[in-house]
């Protein structure tokens, strides 16, 4: 039994956000032979459960990790089987950093984004309308207690801005919170050492797969300790060059052209 675990965004999915049908044959080939697929993702858990169910994933076996790693979901029980959460100051930190630096945060629940009131903008709605999530503003006193499963930096304009934040926060805070980047416009926080190599590694044991038995695959940033942890990890060929570079084999085709297909067929079916 092998087990992949596959990003989303960039690299199960097309640019129109859409899973190709080569993907999806390639993953039925899989489940028949008795292989595992974890869906691996940097999406909160209600913007990724229901491609989840798309792809008929709901059976015994079957996970999905969300949140970067800070939970894992069991989609046959429809139960959350584990958790880690920020800090309430790692959040202090972030919420004043994001204030300084004038760079729109917002934070997550199991299932809905929450915000502070100020950062109840066009950023937020764009995020949510992107996903179909709804939020909830939380109040000044709920702050002094929160223990979201990641924040996010959002700046649908400037890359580089994201890029700096991540870097300040991580100076200022390194023993509290990762920064990296998941696409151009989205900045993940999270809580230190929590990334998706830690999932790849708890999903692994906690399934009995061997080591060797793992594949990964991805395109961002976000993805490259997942790539790192695995057996064999692939950078798909639309990905980043950090990404692609940190990879064991880079696929020859695009997310556009089923390069989870090639992956299955060369790594896993072979």
């Amino acid at each position: 039994m092998k087990a992949l675990f596959l990003d989303l965004d960039g690299t199960l999915l097309n640019d129109d956000r859409q899973i190709p049908q080569g993907n999806r044959d390639a993953l039925d080939a899989m489940f028949a032979a008795g292989h595992k697929v974890i869906i691996n993702t940097g999406r909160p858990l209600a913007g990724a459960i229901g491609l989840a169910k798309e792809l008929e994933l709901e059976k015994s076996g079957c996970y999905l990790a969300a949140f970067n790693g800070g939970l894992i979901y069991d989609l046959a029980a429809k139960e959350i089987i584990y958790k880690e959460t920020l800090t309430p100051e790692a959040v202090r930190v972030v919420a004043e950093a994001s204030l300084e630096k004038d760079v729109h945060v917002q934070m997550y629940d199991d299932w809905k984004v929450l915000c502070e009131p100020h950062w109840e903008d066009e950023d937020l709605h764009w995020y949510c309308n992107r996903l179909g999530m709804e939020y909830r503003v939380v109040s000044p006193q709920e702050m002094g207690e929160m223990r979201p499963l990641k924040m996010s930096g959002v700046d649908r304009a400037n890359k580089e801005r994201l890029e700096a934040f991540g870097r300040y926060l991580m100076e200022k805070a390194p023993e509290l919170v990762d920064a990296f980047l998941s696409s151009n416009m989205l900045l993940e926080i999270v809580a230190h050492g929590q990334n998706k190599g830690s999932a790849l590694h708890w999903l692994a044991a906690h399934i009995g797969a061997a080591p060797e038995d793992t594949v990964a695959v991805g395109d961002e940033a976000n993805d490259i300790p997942m790539l790192a942890a695995a057996h064999i990890g692939v950078a798909m060929q639309n990905g980043t060059p950090e990404t692609r570079a940190a990879a064991d084999v880079v696929t020859e085709r695009d997310n556009n052209h089923c390069g989870v297909a090639e992956v299955i067929e060369k790594y896993i079916m072979a």
